[in-house]
């Protein structure tokens, strides 16, 4: 199955974000929105890729649910099937005293969430698990330690995030890949490989 994971967008001018609506919608089965993406794309992509399925999570600069009100399924701390594989995802990052976002948590609350999740093949989140693929050394873009958590014990075939601002695969000792997607990525499930699109 190929997924198109998008996130981070509100870092992107107009011009690049347009080459998602020029992508062939018979090369993609599933649409992943990982976070921070403005309304008015989600809107567009939602309207021009009708037929495909849409699902995601919410990123720390979203103040509201812009993917229900498209029409889109928000896996927030919930599951999801299709074609066989079994999606769970998790809102947010980490927060601190400076940056108090409505999608956030402290590392102790993300613990107590992710223990409650569902085992499934693949993890959406918006940012990383704790300590992998970060581009700047901060409290902000650490990752989550609830994340690491729950790979350990249900050792899904991939997680793929963005918050980090950075396109990198991180193969994890239990087997796990981790994509941190910057912008747009097609995603194989089946080889694990990644193509950036911008």
């Amino acid at each position: 199955m190929n997924i198109l994971a998008i996130a981070d967008l509100h870092c992107y001018t107009l011009n690049k974000i347009e080459n998602l609506f020029r992508i062939n919608p018979n090369n993609i089965d599933l649409i992943v929105w990982l976070g921070d993406n403005d309304s008015y794309v989600i809107k567009k992509m939602k309207k021009k890729y009708k037929n495909i399925p849409q699902i995601g999570i919410l990123g720390n600069y979203e103040t509201y649910d812009n993917l229900t009100e498209n029409n889109i399924t928000n896996i927030d701390k919930t599951s999801y099937s299709i074609n066989n594989l079994s999606f769970v995802g998790l809102s947010g990052c980490c927060k601190n005293n400076n940056r108090n976002f409505k999608y956030g948590y402290t590392q102790k609350d993300s613990i107590l969430t992710t223990m409650g999740l569902p085992k499934a093949d693949i993890f959406i989140s918006h940012t990383s698990p704790m300590g992998v693929n970060i581009k700047k050394d901060d409290d902000f873009h650490c990752g989550l330690i609830g994340i690491s958590d729950y790979i350990k014990l249900h050792n899904p075939s991939l997680c793929i995030h963005g918050h980090q601002h950075i396109n990198k695969t991180t193969l994890l000792k239990n087997g796990t890949l981790v994509i941190g997607v910057f912008g747009a990525s097609v995603i194989d499930t089946e080889t694990l490989q990644s193509i950036k699109i911008f």
